[in-house]
């Protein structure tokens, strides 16, 4: 009975154990016991916690500001249609005239190419940068810079120069030049060779020299990078791409630590981009205008021959009128004359570009010379955009690369169509202007009492109209190509505009008056400028 009571006992005091208590023995730790060590050590972790955020706090104060600016830029394709000859002259003139390619990838590529940079930093001076010294940091001085440097030659090349340049309030005139290795006084406005720079100016911006030295610092650090390495620095923070997948409209970002600076890089960066393609296109114009300037003295020279031969056969025979007698085959024939006359200005035309295109290799071809072959003329203008593009792929690839070498063959396959072309309307034009002569010929003949002396007269004179004709022709080419010379050099943007636009008549020549019409023709406004920049 007793051995009973025990063993009851003994299963009761079993059952009454808890649960917990077994887990507890065999997981080791429970929550409380993990709880009690971490707050046993609350100043281990709070350390941390405040250094992290210290080595947080650091870095943002010592990380420079960022800002991103954009520009969308629409790019002018041919493929997408064609305009009329009022709207084509606008878009000539307007900002980025000089995207005329089938391909905007192409023109994504070269618009973020080393050379256009690389005229960016020249022409904003971005070799030298200034920051103003702070607490474990440096802030840009982009605008707000009380000195700046100037070098001599702009075209010089540096090796590159960090320097502090250690200012005295109400002193203007000299500062300390200071590196670790090297520290002397330098004088503001006075040509001296700085280390790493070379023979350069250090001038003062009297409005900011005083406040920036009593409000904020009498230190600035100056950094001169040599132009190659500014190039890929700043080309570093150009962003481009498409606007849509199959969009003609590029979109532009520049990531800096200056927004104002930003803004200023994308707009030099179209700028410059469109200054080259100006460029490219006024080689065009110059090679168009040379050639007719070639064939005015030619031409001027042998009009005044041929006049001097009618006077002097006038003089001798005494003949006022030679084609009194004549005058009935005049009438008759004169559509044949005039056609004549055309086909003979083509004639010396064509021939004059055939000796041309024997000794071109590589060079513009003269275009808008009066050439009536759209096929020839559609060629030429083909050649002279594909040579463009191969001097922009050089610009920024080497002369054996792949693509440089196969647009380097599209130009000899073009140039050689070009002078079968040419030497086909040479041929037509031959055979167009033997069948006028023979149906004149046939007329002249029905003229029984004309002389030999008037014949040979009237032979003289269709000869000084055919080259007075061709010489009034050249006249007005020239005029025509010295017009689009002249649209060529004026830039006006923004386009697409919201109301507002500026025209920049720098380039442009002397221009004293600029009429604004609208696309109906009506005039606007007229303004009167002396060739510099109205908006």
């Amino acid at each position: 009975m007793e051995d009973t009571n025990q063993q009851t006992q003994l299963n009761q005091q079993t059952s009454a154990t808890p649960v917990g208590a077994q887990v507890e023995n065999e997981g080791g730790l429970d929550f409380q016991t993990i709880v009690n060590i971490f707050l046993g050590k609350w100043y281990v972790f709070v350390i941390c916690v405040c250094i992290s955020l210290a080595i947080a706090g650091v870095y943002i104060w010592r990380a420079p500001r960022t800002f991103v600016q954009q520009a969308s830029v629409l790019v002018k394709d041919p493929k997408a249609g064609s305009t009329g000859s009022m709207g084509a002259a606008f878009v000539d003139i307007a900002g980025f005239s000089g995207l005329t390619t089938s391909n905007v990838q192409n023109e994504l590529f070269i618009i973020t190419s080393r050379s256009v940079m690389r005229g960016v930093v020249k022409r904003l001076n971005l070799q030298y940068s200034y920051f103003e010294p702070r607490f474990m940091r440096q802030d840009e001085l982009y605008t707000s810079s009380p000195i700046y440097v100037e070098p001599v030659d702009h075209e010089q090349s540096i090796l590159g120069s960090v320097f502090e340049a250690r200012l005295t309030a109400g002193d203007s005139t000299k500062f300390t030049y200071y590196t670790k290795d090297t520290t002397f006084v330098c004088p503001f406005d006075k040509v001296v060779d700085l280390p790493g720079i070379g023979l350069a100016t250090v001038k003062v911006r009297p409005r900011t020299f005083e406040q920036y030295v009593t409000e904020r610092s009498s230190k600035v650090i100056v950094t001169a990078a040599n132009l190659e390495a500014a190039t890929s620095k700043f080309l570093s923070g150009l962003g481009a791409d498409l606007a849509q997948k199959e969009s003609a409209m590029i979109k532009l970002s520049y990531t800096s630590s200056s927004p104002r600076k930003a803004a200023d890089i994308l707009n030099m960066v179209v700028d410059e981009y469109n200054r080259l393609t100006v460029e490219s296109k006024n080689e065009v114009l110059e090679s168009s205008l040379n050639f007719i300037g070639q064939r005015i003295e030619i031409v001027g020279a042998e009009l005044n021959e041929v006049d001097e031969r009618l006077e002097e056969m006038k003089s001798k025979d005494h003949t006022i009128n030679p084609l009194t007698e004549a005058s009935g085959y005049l009438v008759q024939t004169r559509s044949q004359e005039v056609q004549l006359a055309d086909l003979e200005v083509q004639l010396r035309l064509i021939k004059d570009l055939r000796a041309m295109l024997d000794t071109a290799k590589q060079t513009m071809l003269p275009l808008n010379v009066g050439i009536n072959s759209q096929v020839l003329n559609s060629q030429i203008q083909k050649y002279d955009e594909g040579l463009i593009r191969l001097k922009q792929l050089k610009t920024y690839s080497s002369e054996k690369s792949p693509v440089v070498l196969d647009q380097a063959a599209v130009l000899d396959v073009l140039l050689a169509n070009i002078k079968t072309t040419a030497a086909d309307v040479q041929s037509s034009i031959s055979l167009q202007i033997d069948n006028v002569k023979r149906l004149s010929d046939m007329n002249m003949s029905r003229v029984s009492n004309a002389s030999s002396k008037e014949r040979a007269l009237t032979s003289i004179t269709r000869e000084q109209v055919v080259k007075s004709e061709l010489y009034n022709y050249l006249l007005q080419k020239t005029e025509e190509n010295a017009i689009n010379d002249y649209a060529a050099n004026i830039s006006l943007y923004p386009n697409p505009t919201t109301g507002i636009i500026t025209c920049d008549l720098r380039e442009a020549g002397n221009i004293s008056m600029v009429n604004v019409y609208d696309v109906y023709g009506r005039l606007l406004q007229t303004l009167q400028t002396n060739g510099d920049i109205l908006t």
